[in-house]
């Protein structure tokens, strides 16, 4: 008989296989950001994989089309719509929910309507808050895909 440790990664390989997870994507270029936001993700039960660049995450939404993404913007130095706007046509559901992430306050807010920013959060942020925009996003992303 297996260990209750293996037989939970089991039942979660068995959960991935099957999609039944929601996936997150992380997009952001510090490597230590990436790695505690996917450890977060994955012991609250979702699938996470972090890349370190907008290029990257084709090649990612590839492998598992992400049911939701978690976007650090201010790294690349570039206006957040141009950044949202950039990352939604990598992925291959233009609908993907995003949360934005930042170590500052966002001016422009307002500009992304119409885009598929659904929530906002102020690095550094509470585990709570990342699992209640996570949520929320996930609730919006699939109602986005039931109007569909």
């Amino acid at each position: 008989m297996f260990p209750v440790i293996q037989a939970r990664q089991v039942v979660l390989c068995w959960l991935r296989v099957r999609k039944l997870m929601p996936h997150i994507l992380i997009v952001d270029e510090q490597a230590e950001i990436c790695c505690l936001l996917e450890r977060m993700l994955r012991r609250s039960g979702y699938t996470a994989h972090a890349v370190a660049a907008i290029a990257e995450v084709n090649a990612c939404a590839r492998l598992q089309k992400p049911d939701l993404v978690l976007l650090d913007f201010v790294q690349w130095r570039t206006p957040v719509h141009e950044m949202v706007l950039r990352l939604s046509q990598k992925l291959p559901d233009a609908t993907t929910p995003l949360v934005v992430m930042s170590t500052t306050a966002l001016h422009d807010v307002e500009n992304l309507a119409g885009v598929n920013v659904v929530d906002f959060l102020h690095k550094p942020f509470l585990m709570s808050s990342l699992l209640t925009a996570v949520e929320r996003g996930l609730k919006i992303g699939w109602g986005w895909a039931l109007a569909r």
